[in-house]
Protein backbone atom coordinates (compact mmCIF):
# COMPACT_ATOMS: atom_id res chain seq x y z
CA UNK A 1 0.00 0.00 0.00
CA UNK A 2 1.27 3.71 -1.22
CA UNK A 3 2.09 6.16 1.50
CA UNK A 4 -1.41 8.51 -0.21
CA UNK A 5 -3.36 4.95 0.42
CA UNK A 6 -2.65 4.54 3.98
CA UNK A 7 -3.55 8.37 4.43
CA UNK A 8 -6.33 7.53 2.47
CA UNK A 9 -7.38 4.80 4.74
CA UNK A 10 -6.57 6.12 7.92
CA UNK A 11 -9.22 9.36 6.89
CA UNK A 12 -11.66 7.36 8.24
CA UNK A 13 -10.74 7.70 11.46
CA UNK A 14 -11.03 11.21 11.07
CA UNK A 15 -15.12 10.24 11.05
CA UNK A 16 -16.61 10.29 14.54
CA UNK A 17 -19.74 8.12 13.27
CA UNK A 18 -16.99 5.25 12.29
CA UNK A 19 -15.08 5.69 14.90
CA UNK A 20 -17.62 4.97 16.73
CA UNK A 21 -18.20 1.72 14.56
CA UNK A 22 -14.44 0.58 14.77
CA UNK A 23 -14.98 1.50 18.80
CA UNK A 24 -17.52 -0.55 19.14
CA UNK A 25 -15.77 -3.93 17.20
CA UNK A 26 -12.60 -3.22 19.55
CA UNK A 27 -13.74 -2.65 23.08
CA UNK A 28 -17.80 -4.06 22.59
CA UNK A 29 -19.26 -1.01 23.57
CA UNK A 30 -19.79 2.47 22.07
CA UNK A 31 -18.65 5.40 22.82
CA UNK A 32 -19.52 8.99 23.46
CA UNK A 33 -20.20 11.36 20.52
CA UNK A 34 -17.77 13.40 22.45
CA UNK A 35 -15.27 10.66 22.64
CA UNK A 36 -15.20 9.53 19.35
CA UNK A 37 -14.31 13.29 18.70
CA UNK A 38 -11.11 13.25 20.83
CA UNK A 39 -10.00 10.25 18.74
CA UNK A 40 -11.09 11.93 15.43
CA UNK A 41 -9.69 15.07 16.11
CA UNK A 42 -6.37 13.71 16.79
CA UNK A 43 -6.19 11.63 13.37
CA UNK A 44 -7.06 14.66 11.46
CA UNK A 45 -4.48 17.06 13.25
CA UNK A 46 -1.61 14.41 12.53
CA UNK A 47 -2.54 14.37 8.93
CA UNK A 48 -2.47 18.23 8.50
CA UNK A 49 1.29 17.74 10.08
CA UNK A 50 2.12 15.21 7.75
CA UNK A 51 0.85 17.21 5.28
CA UNK A 52 2.86 20.25 6.58
CA UNK A 53 6.11 18.22 6.78
CA UNK A 54 6.05 16.99 2.71
CA UNK A 55 6.39 20.79 2.11
CA UNK A 56 8.59 21.67 4.47
CA UNK A 57 12.54 22.17 4.07
CA UNK A 58 15.00 19.71 6.16
CA UNK A 59 15.59 22.53 9.00
CA UNK A 60 12.13 22.37 10.03
CA UNK A 61 10.47 18.97 8.78
CA UNK A 62 11.61 16.29 11.50
CA UNK A 63 9.83 18.94 13.99
CA UNK A 64 6.34 18.89 12.37
CA UNK A 65 6.52 14.62 11.49
CA UNK A 66 6.81 14.71 15.26
CA UNK A 67 4.26 16.89 16.18
CA UNK A 68 2.12 14.59 13.53
CA UNK A 69 3.30 11.47 15.60
CA UNK A 70 2.25 12.64 18.97
CA UNK A 71 -0.98 13.76 17.52
CA UNK A 72 -1.78 10.28 16.03
CA UNK A 73 -0.31 8.35 18.87
CA UNK A 74 -2.51 9.71 20.95
CA UNK A 75 -5.26 9.03 18.57
CA UNK A 76 -4.54 5.41 18.15
CA UNK A 77 -3.81 5.13 22.09
CA UNK A 78 -7.42 6.46 22.87
CA UNK A 79 -8.60 4.08 20.47
CA UNK A 80 -7.14 0.94 21.65
CA UNK A 81 -7.55 1.70 25.44
CA UNK A 82 -10.90 0.68 26.69
CA UNK A 83 -12.11 4.08 28.34
CA UNK A 84 -9.62 6.35 27.90
CA UNK A 85 -10.41 9.74 27.84
CA UNK A 86 -8.12 13.00 25.90
CA UNK A 87 -7.92 14.22 29.42
CA UNK A 88 -6.76 11.50 31.25
CA UNK A 89 -3.90 11.02 28.91
CA UNK A 90 -0.80 12.78 30.59
CA UNK A 91 -0.21 16.43 28.72
CA UNK A 92 3.78 15.62 28.47
CA UNK A 93 5.90 13.68 25.70
CA UNK A 94 7.49 10.98 28.47
CA UNK A 95 10.43 11.48 27.45
CA UNK A 96 13.78 13.68 28.01
CA UNK A 97 16.95 14.48 26.68
CA UNK A 98 20.29 13.98 28.51
CA UNK A 99 22.79 16.49 28.85
CA UNK A 100 22.93 17.14 25.24
CA UNK A 101 24.30 20.36 25.52
CA UNK A 102 27.43 18.63 26.66
CA UNK A 103 28.18 16.98 23.46
CA UNK A 104 26.28 19.52 21.19
CA UNK A 105 28.57 22.53 22.64
CA UNK A 106 31.76 20.65 20.66
CA UNK A 107 33.04 22.16 17.11
CA UNK A 108 32.21 18.60 15.81
CA UNK A 109 30.05 16.63 17.82
CA UNK A 110 29.08 13.30 17.78
CA UNK A 111 25.25 12.66 17.28
CA UNK A 112 25.32 9.04 17.70
CA UNK A 113 25.45 9.63 21.47
CA UNK A 114 23.10 11.93 22.10
CA UNK A 115 20.65 10.17 24.69
CA UNK A 116 16.80 10.18 26.12
CA UNK A 117 15.27 8.91 29.58
CA UNK A 118 11.84 7.68 29.79
CA UNK A 119 9.50 9.21 32.20
CA UNK A 120 7.08 7.83 34.72
CA UNK A 121 4.52 9.49 32.37
CA UNK A 122 3.45 10.56 29.05
CA UNK A 123 3.34 9.79 25.20
CA UNK A 124 5.23 7.64 24.92
CA UNK A 125 4.34 4.97 27.46
CA UNK A 126 0.64 5.74 26.92
CA UNK A 127 1.83 4.65 23.75
CA UNK A 128 3.97 1.68 24.42
CA UNK A 129 1.11 0.51 27.12
CA UNK A 130 -1.72 0.89 24.12
CA UNK A 131 -0.20 -1.10 21.93
CA UNK A 132 0.60 -3.48 24.49
CA UNK A 133 4.73 -3.36 23.46
CA UNK A 134 3.93 -5.16 20.56
CA UNK A 135 5.75 -5.31 16.81
CA UNK A 136 2.95 -6.05 14.09
CA UNK A 137 5.41 -8.09 11.43
CA UNK A 138 5.18 -8.89 7.68
CA UNK A 139 7.23 -12.03 6.96
CA UNK A 140 7.51 -12.58 3.14
CA UNK A 141 3.64 -11.02 3.17
CA UNK A 142 2.35 -8.04 2.37
CA UNK A 143 0.40 -7.63 5.81
CA UNK A 144 0.58 -8.76 8.80
CA UNK A 145 1.18 -12.12 10.19
CA UNK A 146 3.46 -12.00 13.27
CA UNK A 147 3.18 -10.57 16.52
CA UNK A 148 6.52 -9.98 18.26
CA UNK A 149 5.67 -9.28 22.26
CA UNK A 150 8.06 -7.12 23.44
CA UNK A 151 9.11 -6.80 27.64
CA UNK A 152 7.27 -3.46 29.87
CA UNK A 153 9.71 -0.27 29.22
CA UNK A 154 10.98 0.73 32.27
CA UNK A 155 10.80 4.33 33.40
CA UNK A 156 14.56 5.76 33.39
CA UNK A 157 15.41 3.36 30.73
CA UNK A 158 18.15 5.18 28.18
CA UNK A 159 18.60 5.16 24.84
CA UNK A 160 20.78 6.92 22.40
CA UNK A 161 20.17 7.72 18.83
CA UNK A 162 22.89 5.83 17.35
CA UNK A 163 21.61 2.54 19.45
CA UNK A 164 18.08 3.26 17.61
CA UNK A 165 19.25 3.95 14.62
CA UNK A 166 21.79 0.81 14.56
CA UNK A 167 18.21 -1.59 14.90
CA UNK A 168 16.70 -0.12 11.96
CA UNK A 169 17.08 -2.00 8.62
CA UNK A 170 16.01 0.60 6.23
CA UNK A 171 18.77 2.27 7.41
CA UNK A 172 22.03 -0.16 7.28
CA UNK A 173 24.25 0.89 4.65
CA UNK A 174 24.41 4.46 5.91
CA UNK A 175 24.87 3.59 9.40
CA UNK A 176 27.83 1.16 8.96
CA UNK A 177 29.44 3.90 6.88
CA UNK A 178 28.85 6.00 9.39
CA UNK A 179 29.74 4.25 12.17
CA UNK A 180 31.05 1.31 11.00
CA UNK A 181 28.49 -1.50 13.31
CA UNK A 182 25.26 -2.43 12.97
CA UNK A 183 22.64 -4.09 15.27
CA UNK A 184 20.40 -6.09 13.12
CA UNK A 185 20.33 -8.92 10.95
CA UNK A 186 19.14 -10.97 8.77
CA UNK A 187 18.39 -14.44 10.21
CA UNK A 188 16.26 -17.87 10.32
CA UNK A 189 14.15 -19.00 12.96
CA UNK A 190 13.14 -22.60 14.09
CA UNK A 191 11.32 -24.21 16.49
CA UNK A 192 12.61 -27.32 18.40
CA UNK A 193 9.76 -28.86 18.82
CA UNK A 194 11.10 -32.00 21.09
CA UNK A 195 12.68 -29.60 23.59
CA UNK A 196 10.52 -26.04 23.56
CA UNK A 197 13.99 -24.48 22.22
CA UNK A 198 14.27 -22.11 18.73
CA UNK A 199 17.08 -22.49 16.91
CA UNK A 200 18.04 -18.40 15.64
CA UNK A 201 20.81 -18.66 12.50
CA UNK A 202 22.32 -15.36 11.62
CA UNK A 203 22.71 -15.54 7.92
CA UNK A 204 26.35 -15.37 6.31
CA UNK A 205 26.52 -13.69 2.92
CA UNK A 206 29.71 -12.78 0.75
CA UNK A 207 28.49 -9.08 0.16
CA UNK A 208 28.09 -8.38 3.99
CA UNK A 209 31.28 -9.04 5.17
CA UNK A 210 30.70 -7.64 8.30
CA UNK A 211 28.69 -10.76 9.89
CA UNK A 212 31.25 -12.36 11.57
CA UNK A 213 31.19 -14.59 14.74
CA UNK A 214 31.73 -12.21 17.20
CA UNK A 215 28.94 -9.89 15.63
CA UNK A 216 26.76 -12.40 15.76
CA UNK A 217 27.64 -13.07 19.38
CA UNK A 218 26.71 -9.62 20.07
CA UNK A 219 23.24 -10.17 18.38
CA UNK A 220 22.19 -12.11 21.43
CA UNK A 221 23.89 -10.57 24.22
CA UNK A 222 21.27 -10.14 26.98
CA UNK A 223 19.53 -12.54 25.57
CA UNK A 224 19.19 -16.47 26.98
CA UNK A 225 20.97 -17.75 23.65
CA UNK A 226 24.10 -19.23 23.20
CA UNK A 227 26.03 -20.63 20.11
CA UNK A 228 25.38 -23.46 19.04
CA UNK A 229 27.17 -24.07 15.74
CA UNK A 230 28.58 -22.60 12.21
CA UNK A 231 28.38 -22.76 9.05
CA UNK A 232 29.85 -21.33 5.68
CA UNK A 233 26.16 -19.75 5.89
CA UNK A 234 25.11 -19.24 8.89
CA UNK A 235 25.76 -19.01 12.90
CA UNK A 236 23.38 -21.04 14.89
CA UNK A 237 22.46 -20.29 18.43
CA UNK A 238 19.85 -21.55 20.64
CA UNK A 239 17.61 -21.28 23.66
CA UNK A 240 14.07 -20.75 25.41
CA UNK A 241 10.98 -20.82 23.09
CA UNK A 242 10.04 -17.98 24.88
CA UNK A 243 9.72 -14.03 23.45
CA UNK A 244 10.58 -12.25 26.65
CA UNK A 245 14.05 -13.90 26.33
CA UNK A 246 14.83 -13.37 22.67
CA UNK A 247 16.47 -10.83 21.02
CA UNK A 248 14.39 -8.00 19.04
CA UNK A 249 12.62 -8.19 15.68
CA UNK A 250 11.39 -5.87 13.36
CA UNK A 251 10.64 -5.61 9.64
CA UNK A 252 11.64 -4.08 6.62
CA UNK A 253 9.05 -3.62 3.65
CA UNK A 254 10.76 -3.87 -0.26
CA UNK A 255 9.86 -1.80 -2.88
CA UNK A 256 7.05 -4.17 -3.38
CA UNK A 257 5.47 -4.09 0.08
CA UNK A 258 6.04 -7.64 1.28
CA UNK A 259 8.16 -7.60 4.42
CA UNK A 260 11.12 -8.76 5.45
CA UNK A 261 11.66 -9.84 9.40
CA UNK A 262 15.40 -8.84 10.81
CA UNK A 263 16.60 -9.89 14.16
CA UNK A 264 17.78 -6.90 16.51
CA UNK A 265 20.03 -6.69 19.36
CA UNK A 266 18.79 -6.03 22.68
CA UNK A 267 19.37 -2.57 24.20
CA UNK A 268 22.27 -2.14 26.28
CA UNK A 269 19.83 -1.95 29.51
CA UNK A 270 18.51 -5.20 28.33
CA UNK A 271 15.45 -3.96 26.89
CA UNK A 272 13.78 -4.36 23.10
CA UNK A 273 11.42 -1.87 22.03
CA UNK A 274 8.37 -2.33 19.52
CA UNK A 275 8.82 -0.92 15.94
CA UNK A 276 6.54 1.95 16.75
CA UNK A 277 8.20 2.88 20.16
CA UNK A 278 11.64 2.85 18.03
CA UNK A 279 10.22 5.46 15.68
CA UNK A 280 8.57 7.46 18.30
CA UNK A 281 11.63 8.14 19.89
CA UNK A 282 13.53 9.11 17.01
CA UNK A 283 11.35 11.49 16.01
CA UNK A 284 11.48 12.96 18.90
CA UNK A 285 14.95 13.02 19.27
CA UNK A 286 15.04 14.39 15.71
CA UNK A 287 12.64 16.79 16.86
CA UNK A 288 14.21 18.01 19.76
CA UNK A 289 16.90 18.60 17.68
CA UNK A 290 15.60 20.92 15.52
CA UNK A 291 13.57 22.89 18.53
CA UNK A 292 16.22 23.36 20.83
CA UNK A 293 19.28 23.18 18.92
CA UNK A 294 18.95 24.94 15.85
CA UNK A 295 21.85 26.33 15.20
CA UNK A 296 23.72 22.82 15.01
CA UNK A 297 20.81 21.30 13.75
CA UNK A 298 20.90 23.83 10.53
CA UNK A 299 24.91 23.57 10.37
CA UNK A 300 24.62 19.46 10.28
CA UNK A 301 21.88 19.54 7.06
CA UNK A 302 23.91 22.57 5.20
CA UNK A 303 27.11 20.63 5.92
CA UNK A 304 28.79 23.15 8.04
CA UNK A 305 30.08 21.30 10.55
CA UNK A 306 31.13 17.14 10.17
CA UNK A 307 28.41 15.42 8.41
CA UNK A 308 29.49 12.08 8.57
CA UNK A 309 25.96 11.56 10.17
CA UNK A 310 23.41 13.84 7.97
CA UNK A 311 23.19 10.77 5.00
CA UNK A 312 21.57 8.48 8.26
CA UNK A 313 19.91 10.97 9.61
CA UNK A 314 18.11 12.20 5.98
CA UNK A 315 17.32 8.53 5.32
CA UNK A 316 15.86 8.28 9.35
CA UNK A 317 13.53 11.16 8.09
CA UNK A 318 12.36 9.32 5.15
CA UNK A 319 11.00 6.72 6.82
CA UNK A 320 9.24 8.35 10.00
CA UNK A 321 7.53 9.73 7.31
CA UNK A 322 6.74 6.67 5.48
CA UNK A 323 6.43 4.13 8.24
CA UNK A 324 4.93 5.17 10.79
CA UNK A 325 1.40 5.72 9.24
CA UNK A 326 1.66 2.34 8.15
CA UNK A 327 2.43 0.94 11.75
CA UNK A 328 -0.66 2.83 13.38
CA UNK A 329 -2.71 1.54 10.72
CA UNK A 330 -1.62 -1.94 11.40
CA UNK A 331 -2.41 -1.31 14.90
CA UNK A 332 -5.98 0.32 14.15
CA UNK A 333 -6.98 -2.64 11.71
CA UNK A 334 -5.74 -5.22 14.14
CA UNK A 335 -8.01 -6.43 16.47
CA UNK A 336 -6.32 -8.42 19.03
CA UNK A 337 -5.84 -7.03 22.11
Amino acid sequence: MSQAKRWETLKNYESFELVKNDYFERHGRTPSTAHAREIAAAFSHSRSYFAAAREAEQTVKPLLLYYGIVSISRGMTLALSRGLREAALAPAHGLSVKSWNDELSKDNPDFSVLAVEVNQTGSFLDLVQATGHRSLLRHNNSGVNYHHHNPPITPQSQYTLGEILARLPALQDHYRRWQATSACCNFQMQVLNESNEVMFKVLRFAYMPHITRDFSDAMFQNSRYSFHSESPDFFAYRGPNDQKVMPGMTDFASHWNIGDVWLTRRYPNGSNLSSVATLFLLSYMLGMLVRYFPTKWTALVRSQIGDAALPTIAAAIDAIEDEYPRLVLDFMLDKER
